[in-house]
């Protein structure tokens, strides 16, 4: 009679690694979470290509514009390989025959269908190099090297970034640490966890041209010529589109055990691509991203016979991101100390000189009424000022 424990050899791991034996009087170390990799795994590859081409447009002025891409193969990606295998349809017809629920699968079920019983508890992860990914990118640049006081730099990049798996540590943009299907690594294909699709940022640095031969002041000198020279202001500007986002249902349809809205194997149906941010109705939060209003996911639309929805890695984003950082400075010279390159600097300098809100990720959990929302903002603005010493 079958009582969940397989015969060694009899149930094996996604790339033919057997099952460990059972052992009975385990020492009581073998009772924690345990991650095995691969012993035989392959080394992970990136190819990379790209063509560009540059064009001096007008004398120190730089237009640049290049096409590069990658791909990953044999890449990290986790999962948890003493799971049940995926219920098939006559199974999910013997639980409702027999008056059990369809909407998941039953812990005692899944205890009973693991490969291995003994490995039921404690968790196990396993690490192998299943996973792969591909970026094409367009990068546009420009540059105006230093003359007549000013320097620019402005640089944009149109990229699409997707994966089956990208993380294997940490959750970014929601993109699960493990694989949702053991047996089916292309199931959580997606927009990559980092893929950023607007990339924006510039720099300028521009001296005023005031003081003795300068545009302004060209005839100035004593303590006017003093006073107006050696300004100079400089600004950084960074902006980029949000990073994608993945929400799970808090429902094991696969039999993975896997409940959680970060782990989760079902996603839930799209109900509307239609997000409308701003403040938050029931708190003092600000609406980001997609509520629950933008899904379905009820027992009736995902369950054993539908085990996830439509809904992909990356279909909504989060916030972007915007700021302006601005500085003024004076250079003062002191020839008299130090050297002749001797200047004392005075330095006035704005982070996020226009105080933009940026949002962090709103919430993901499906279940909450404030799903979509966010309490907090990174950094408002900053003034510091500063003396600088330069010899």
């Amino acid at each position: 009679e079958y009582n969940g424990i397989l015969p060694d050899g009899a149930a094996y791991l996604g790339h033919g690694v057997p099952i460990p034996e059972v052992q009975y009087h385990l020492p009581a170390a073998a009772f924690n979470d345990m991650t095995w990799y691969n012993y035989d795994s392959k080394n992970a590859m990136i190819i990379t290509w790209s063509f560009g081409v540059q064009r001096e447009i007008l004398p120190g002025h730089i237009l640049s514009v290049t096409y590069a891409g990658s791909a990953g193969q044999h890449l990290l990606a986790r999962n948890n390989p003493n799971s049940m295998y995926n219920p098939t349809p006559e199974f999910i017809d013997e639980l409702a025959a027999n008056g059990f629920s369809t909407a998941s699968v039953p812990g005692w079920v899944r205890y009973a269908m693991v490969q291995n019983s003994q490995f039921y508890i404690p968790y196990v992860t396993y690490i192998d190099n299943y996973a792969h990914s591909n970026y094409n990118g367009m990068q546009v640049s420009f540059n105006r090297r230093f003359q007549n006081g000013l320097q620019a730099m402005f640089n944009y990049t149109w990229s699409k970034a997707f994966d089956n798996a990208s993380e294997t540590i940490y959750n970014r943009g929601g993109s699960a640490i493990s694989m949702s299907n053991p047996f089916e690594p292309g199931w959580d294909r997606g927009y990559s966890g980092y893929d950023v699709r607007h990339n924006f940022n510039c720099n300028v640095i521009y001296e005023l041209p005031f003081g003795p031969g300068k545009w302004l002041g060209g005839d100035s000198s004593g303590w006017m010529a003093r006073l107006i020279e050696g300004w100079q202001v400089n600004a950084i500007v960074y902006a980029n589109s949000g990073y994608p986002l993945d929400f799970r249902v808090a429902r094991d349809t696969l039999g993975t055990g896997q409940t959680s809205t970060t782990r989760g194997c079902a996603r839930p149906w799209l109900a509307s691509n239609v997000v409308t941010t701003g403040p938050y109705a029931g708190g003092s939060g600000q609406v980001v991203g997609p509520t629950a209003a933008n899904f379905r996911f009820s027992t009736a639309d995902i369950n054993l016979y539908t085990p996830t929805g439509d809904y992909y890695r990356g279909f909504f984003r989060g916030p972007g991101y915007f700021d302006v950082d601005f500085s003024i400075f004076k250079n003062v010279s002191l020839p008299w100390f130090g050297g002749e390159k001797s200047q004392l600097q005075l330095r006035a300098e704005a982070f996020n000189l226009f105080n933009h809100s940026n949002y962090t990720m709103g919430g993901r959990d499906l279940r909450y009424a404030d799903m979509g929302v966010t309490y907090y903002t990174n950094a408002n603005r900053q003034i510091q000022l500063a003396l600088k010493f330069i010899f």
